[in-house]
């Protein structure tokens, strides 16, 4: 396993865990269960929300990977948000390889970005 792999592995798990976390925290079941009723589909709310959000947010795992993969192998831009940003954007020209995880991390991107403002609105809809 390459250390890109390993690097990426752990941020993947990271978000994925802080959004479950988040998901099923008890103060989060008592606001899904109040604003979507106590069942959805016969499960629980929290269950069937927490479900549904866990399905929604797997694209993380190959996110975290060629995240990972462009920052280790374009470090020149240091630690650090704007590091990692300028690590998405600038791709050497001597690593054409590095287009695909560009692809993959702006496709993703947009996606999480598409998925927050569907739920914005949603929830704007349902005075939530």
């Amino acid at each position: 396993m390459t250390k890109e792999t390993k690097a990426g592995l752990l941020f993947s798990v990271a978000v994925f865990a802080a959004a479950a976390f988040g998901t099923f925290h008890p103060d989060t079941r008592s606001f899904f269960t109040e604003s979507f009723g106590s069942t959805l589909y016969g499960l629980p709310s929290w269950l069937f929300i927490g479900l549904v959000t866990m399905i929604l947010i797997t694209p993380v795992f190959p996110l975290g990977m060629h995240l990972m993969k462009l920052a280790l192998a374009n470090g020149k831009h240091g630690a650090g948000k704007a590091g990692l940003l300028l690590s998405v954007i600038d791709i050497p020209k001597n690593r054409p390889e590095l287009r695909i995880s560009q692809k993959v991390v702006f496709a993703i991107a947009l996606y999480f970005f598409t998925l927050v403002a569907g739920w914005i609105i949603f929830a704007e809809s349902k005075g939530i």
